[in-house]
Parts: C-alpha cells; structure tokens; sequence
C-alpha cells in the first residue's frame, strides 16, 4: 500500500512539476512570488479544475509527511523520469497505466515474480531478461509453451530445477 501511495505520488508529481504550489490553497498570480514555479506550469495550475487542484494539494500533504529519504527518493525518480526520451517517458506511463488495470491477484504475481528474479544472480538476472525479450517475437501459442519452460528453468524450485540463490 505504501508503495502504492508513493508510486501515485511519484506520478502526480510527474505530471505537475509544480506541486509546489498544491501546498498553498491560494492560487499565486505573480510568477515573481514562486522561483521556481514556470509560467507554462503556473498557466497549467490555473486551468485546471479546482477538484484537480484539490488532489493535487491532498498528494502533496501526503509527499511531505513521507520520511525525507523517501521524498528524496521520489524527487530522484522524478528526475530520472525527466532524464528519460520522450519516448521512455510514454513507455514509462503506458507500463503504469497496464499496471493501474490489472487485479490485485495480478498484481501479486508479479510482485512474487520480481522477489524471485532478485533472489537469481545477475548473469541469470540477464539471461531471463534476454528470454524475456525474446518471447515477445513470438506467436501466442509459441509464447505460451516458452514461458513454462522459462519458468521451470529459472523459478520451479518444486521439482529442484530452479536457479535460485539465497
């Protein structure tokens, strides 16, 4: 859940790099008053909906009450994601919105999937990301006979096959 709160943060701040501003509910007129807020983000700020406005100062409370090496962590990826093309920034939102639709039994998966890749070396970190990669040239049912091979190569410690290191 945490992670979660953090992650919509990380967004919401993406998406507004003037969040400064959510933390006063009096809209600043005069570019002067605010440094570092941007006339194109001030001009952003004052289209938009008060509703919008609104979760954008409840996001902001929240960011401040996080521990600040969790806001300096925020504010780095916010960077990194400002670092990225054009095109890794839309990867980057498309991959969240696909995230956003899936079920929490989904969500779970994946999130013992990645705790699962991390316990592989990072030779085999890479070797599955390369397999990984190469699934997606392949047709649905070619793809689906190669992920249970995948798996039972890296993950199935069932049947003492699997690759993990502790």
């Amino acid at each position: 859940m945490r992670n979660r709160i953090l992650l919509m943060m990380m967004v919401t701040l993406l998406a507004c790099p003037f969040a400064v501003v959510a933390a006063d509910p009096a809209p600043i007129t005069d570019v002067a008053q605010s440094p570092t807020l941007s006339v194109d983000a001030l001009q952003r700020w004052q289209n938009m909906p008060p509703a919008q406005q609104e979760q954008l100062r409840e996001r902001y409370r929240e960011f401040k009450q996080q521990p600040p090496e969790k806001q300096q962590q925020l504010r780095d990826r916010l960077e990194t994601f400002r670092n990225l093309s054009s095109e890794g920034q839309q990867q980057l939102k498309e991959s969240f919105a696909r995230w956003q639709k899936l079920s929490p039994e989904q969500k779970n998966q994946l999130r013992a999937l990645n705790d699962q890749l991390r316990g592989l070396s990072p030779e085999e970190q890479q070797e599955f990301r390369n397999e990984a990669e190469e699934l997606r040239r392949l047709s649905s049912e070619e793809r689906m006979e190669r992920r249970h091979e995948i798996r039972e190569r890296f993950f199935n410690r069932a049947t003492g096959g699997g690759r993990r290191h502790n």
